[in-house]
């Protein structure tokens, strides 16, 4: 009879246990008036929120192995903005360097990074970046070897810089 009544609880618990919260009461929330602006206007804020939400659901719809990655990339770029802007803006240029194919001999156009990363979301600058990652061996620049300036002046001609990742992250 025990056996009974303890069998009665474990099943009322069970199908009376409360709702686990859904998945989506983990994310942002979307804002409301989203599509109350021209989508053609990339520089308002609501235009990065749309690329934001697709990318959440590109991952849904990802292969596993890419789902799986972007729980990694999730991890590291939290890791890396928790040290700093620096150090992120530093992070993101080396991992889109290692995604892109190099030309080759070997190096990747900065001209090509560039439209690869936009504007870095920590308002650094990509020269300044580049410029830091030279100074740590972790890139070089191949290009006009009459230009040897040691700054951003080098980036005048964008054209003849090319950039290559010494080290594989």
């Amino acid at each position: 009879m025990w056996i009974l009544r303890r069998l009665w609880a474990s099943l009322a618990v069970i199908f009376h246990r409360p709702a686990l919260p859904t998945l989506t009461s983990h994310l942002p929330s979307v804002p409301l008036g989203m599509y109350l602006v021209q989508p053609d206007n990339s520089n308002d804020p609501h235009h990065y929120v749309e690329r934001y939400e697709s990318m959440l659901l590109d991952i849904m719809r990802a292969p596993p192995e890419y789902a799986d990655a972007a729980i990694l990339i999730g991890k590291a770029a939290q890791a890396l903005r928790a040290r700093g802007d620096d150090v992120f803006a530093e992070g993101l240029v080396v991992f889109a360097l290692s995604r892109m194919v190099p030309d080759p001999g070997g190096t990747i156009a900065f001209a090509r990074l560039r439209m690869r990363l936009g504007d870095l979301p920590t308002r650094k600058s990509l020269i300044a970046t580049l410029l830091r990652l030279e100074e740590q061996g972790i890139v070089n620049f191949d290009g006009d070897k009459r230009d040897e300036l040691p700054n951003a002046s080098r980036f005048m001609r964008l054209d003849d810089v090319r950039i290559r990742l010494r080290i594989m992250p």
